[in-house]
């Protein structure tokens, strides 16, 4: 952005150089934007037969072409002629005319955009001794904006030094001198009065029209008012270009003049030129020229020929064996004859006398594709000769005759931006003034009315703020629900005068009605302290322990909330405590077989004093039943780590649902808190592995809600056969992973209990059973043999069966 404004600061200073040089000079100011043109250049576009001559020699010379492709090469042409004629001449006539026309709308906005001193000083003249309303009313309001509070914090430190150190002191005023603190900040006044007071009329239709928006560069918005009132809003290119026949986008026929100007002379021509000879060729394929519908038709050249079809028909003698008076053969041919000895014929072909066809084929070389590719040659080879000469020939005319027309326009446009700018620099220039003039007078105002007002209300007024917040209770060093609260305050009257102050203690954990405020005297300038006579407001009883309490305590008086920056209130957060809470309760599983765990619940006593009696504690488990246990009163501070032994659990309870409960604390009867114990839970396979083998082995008599061991031994032969159906896709052949099933973890108790000889003969017999039932789940070939292999650690004899054998169970 930079380097084009020092382009265009480049441009205007040669513009203004050129207008006082001689017309010679001055007409070299313009070029052309089109690459390959020159506007010296000198255009003449070839005849037809010189062209024609030199395009087609290849083909004149070529032995292997014949007439049809001299009249293709000749027709492609004949129709590039045709199509340069028309389509490149009429493309340089409209960019002829675009390009003059930008360039003179440049040249000439230059020549005439910049105000002259004359008209700069007579602007000047109009706003002498005008008061801008608007200047002054938005400089007094950025004042009242940034002054605000503005004397608050220097008065408060005033007062503050002030404090005396006792009440044996005599009261002082401080200074109420405020020169040495008025700074009115540096303010240079509002640089767009012109733009804001909608001065020279609206830029309302080109904003809306997208040329320009509310936030772009004044200079800019006045240029985009002055293209609207000279050309209109709607005014593009085809009003000062008219329509020719061109092959490429037409976009550049309804170009506003807004775009063509705001371009300074530049606009992108890159997508446009005389060098595309594949537009040219695509218009005349599809169009309903006669020419085009000609090449569209082309045939292939035929010639005739012939072709052999077949042989005219000849009668011969059938032959047959002869056969002897045996009825064999004899091995030679005779005639063959019919029923009344004559000889019997048959119709073959005739060799020797052939049937021709006439018929047409494509001669080489001249089918419709080779002829069409010869037109298409001769086609983009003449094009590419013609096109830049009748491009030329009609850019460089038509230039000359638009960028006069430009240069006019230009002109125009620059007369009124001149005029705007002018009103534009002069209006903004006394906005400016006048309302830094008035910022700066009204910030003093406000700063002084402001001082006065403050320093009044500190020299009349107790003016108190809070240095130190604190709570009592009833003073066992902890908050607990249902205990009265007093505040504690360390304050300060900053104020002249004593008189009384109202202290409010607010908490939306007080119980409803409970908050109440008091009044206290503050003497004059000193430092003191208030502790609350009476309680302040009551914890609610609804609360529990370790939430959190928020609390405010406000001082107000006749004009303390008058000042913003004088710490009238203050907040201070508490924890909801007791005396012997449940602060942490992790369960740990003893045994699955003997369903023994234990609860270890930590309580403390976080207070001062020691607990009025002996801690209660229970445990309310996932199995229904609650458990229990105590321990002594709790010293101040002390901590300890109650275990809760929870015995008869069903195992399988153990087993599918883990241990988990909730642990509460009492003392006096008085519940303290409840907490979740952290739940622990066990291996299935390793636990049901454990369990069905103690039972076997007659280790445990826990059957648990099944109550006979038959039952028991059933249910967890189910429960195994369940589980190792959901594992049947193991890997059987690895025992690594067979470790990781339920078949693994039971071939480990097992082999265990065998080596220990704990194993009698009704262990063996179920787990025989287990095996066999085990068995009949594997429905699959692959694989089968290695899972039987890991059963028969169960049942020695078990065997292998077939598929179909299996399915019978």
């Amino acid at each position: 952005m930079k380097q084009k404004q020092q382009n265009t600061r480049s441009r205007l200073l040669v513009a203004a150089f050129l207008m006082t040089q001689a017309p010679a000079v001055i007409a070299g100011y313009y070029n052309s934007s089109i690459d390959g043109i020159s506007l010296d250049g000198i255009y003449t576009p070839e005849n037809l037969s010189n062209i024609s001559k030199t395009v087609c020699k290849k083909v004149y010379d070529d032995a292997n072409m014949d007439k049809e492709h001299t009249q293709m090469c000749e027709r492609g042409v004949q129709s590039a002629q045709r199509m340069a004629a028309v389509y490149a001449a009429g493309e340089g006539t409209h960019l002829g005319c675009v390009d003059g026309y930008q360039q003179g709308l440049y040249r000439g906005f230059n020549m005439t955009s910049n105000p002259s001193i004359e008209i700069l000083k007579e602007e000047q003249r109009a706003l002498k001794g005008v008061t801008l309303e608007n200047a002054v009313a938005r400089g007094k309001a950025k004042a009242s904006k940034d002054s605000r509070y503005s004397t608050e914090s220097e008065i408060i430190a005033r007062f503050r030094d002030n404090v005396r150190d006792s009440e044996n002191q005599q009261i002082t005023a401080p200074s109420s001198d405020y020169s040495d603190v008025l700074k009115v900040p540096r303010f240079e006044g509002f640089g767009d009065g012109y733009a804001a007071d909608g001065k020279g009329g609206s830029f309302k239709d080109v904003i809306n029209a997208g040329w320009v928006s509310s936030s772009s560069a004044i200079g800019k918005r006045i240029q985009a008012r002055a293209v609207a009132r000279q050309f209109g809003i709607k005014a593009n290119l085809a009003d000062k270009c008219s329509s020719t026949p061109i092959l490429f986008d037409r976009g550049l026929h309804t170009i506003s003049l807004w775009d063509l100007f705001s371009a300074y002379g530049e606009y992108n021509f890159k997508d446009y030129g005389w060098k595309s000879t594949t537009r040219a060729w695509n218009k005349f394929k599809a169009s309903e020229e006669q020419e085009a519908i000609a090449y569209r038709n082309i045939q292939d050249v035929k010639e005739a020929y012939q072709a052999k079809i077949g042989y005219h028909k000849k009668s011969v003698a059938v032959e047959v064996d002869e056969l002897d008076a045996n009825g064999q053969p004899t091995g030679r041919k005779v005639v063959k004859r019919d029923a009344n000895g004559n000889i019997v014929y048959k119709q073959v072909d005739d060799t020797s006398r052939p049937i021709f066809e006439t018929r047409y084929r494509t001669v080489q070389g001249k089918s419709a594709q080779d002829l069409k590719a010869v037109y298409e040659d001769a086609f983009f080879e003449s094009y590419r000769n013609l096109a830049k000469e009748h491009f030329g020939k009609a850019f460089v005319s038509t230039h000359n005759m638009a960028r006069n027309l430009g240069e006019d326009a230009g002109k125009a446009v620059g007369a009124i931006v001149a005029r705007d700018v002018a009103k534009q620099e002069a209006y903004d220039s006394v906005y400016k003034a006048q309302s830094a003039t008035s910022f700066a007078k009204e910030y003093e105002n406000l700063f002084v009315t402001s001082w006065n007002k403050n320093y009044d209300y500190f020299a009349n007024n107790p003016m108190v703020e809070i240095t130190g917040f604190d709570l009592s209770g009833d003073g066992n060093g902890i908050f607990t629900r249902g205990e009265s609260l007093k505040s504690v305050l360390g304050l300060r009257n900053l104020g002249l005068k004593s008189g009384a102050v109202k202290v409010s203690l607010n908490s939306s954990s007080f119980e409803a009605g409970s908050a109440r405020s008091e009044y206290v005297t503050a003497p004059a300038s000193l430092n003191f302290t208030h502790k609350s006579q009476s309680a302040q407001g009551k914890l609610s009883n609804n609360l529990e322990v370790f939430d959190t309490a928020y609390l405010t305590v406000s001082i107000d008086g006749s004009d303390i909330k008058k000042v913003y920056e004088l710490k009238s209130t203050d907040s201070k957060r508490i924890e909801i405590l007791d005396v012997a809470p449940v602060y942490k309760a992790d369960t740990k599983i003893n045994s699955v077989v003997a369903g023994d765990a234990t609860v270890y619940v930590t309580v403390k006593n976080p207070s001062n004093s020691e607990t009025s009696a002996s801690v209660d504690i229970s445990v309310a488990m996932n199995d229904g039943n609650t458990y229990t246990a105590s321990t002594t009163a709790l010293k101040a501070g002390e901590s300890k780590r109650v275990p809760v032994r929870v015995t008869g659990l069903d195992p399988l309870f153990i087993i599918n649902n883990g241990v988990s409960g909730k642990a509460t604390s009492k003392v006096g009867g008085r519940i303290m808190n409840s907490r979740s114990a952290s739940g622990d839970s066990v291996d299935y396979d390793r636990a049901v592995a454990d369990y069905f083998n103690s039972i076997l082995t007659n280790s445990t008599t826990n059957y648990g809600s099944d109550g006979y061991k038959e039952d028991r031994v059933e249910t967890l032969i189910t429960m195994i056969l369940n589980r190792t159906e959901a594992q049947i896709d193991t890997d059987w052949d690895n025992n690594a992973r067979v470790a990781n099933t339920l078949i693994g973890a039971l071939q480990k108790e097992y082999k265990a209990s065998a080596a220990a000889g704990k194993l009698n003969e009704e262990a063996k017999q179920t787990y025989v059973v287990l095996a066999q039932e085990l068995e009949a789940l594997y429905d699959d070939v692959f694989g089968y043999k290695d899972y039987v292999n890991q059963l028969k650690v169960f049942n020695g004899d078990l065997e292998t069966r077939k598929k179909k054998d299996r399915k019978k169970d």
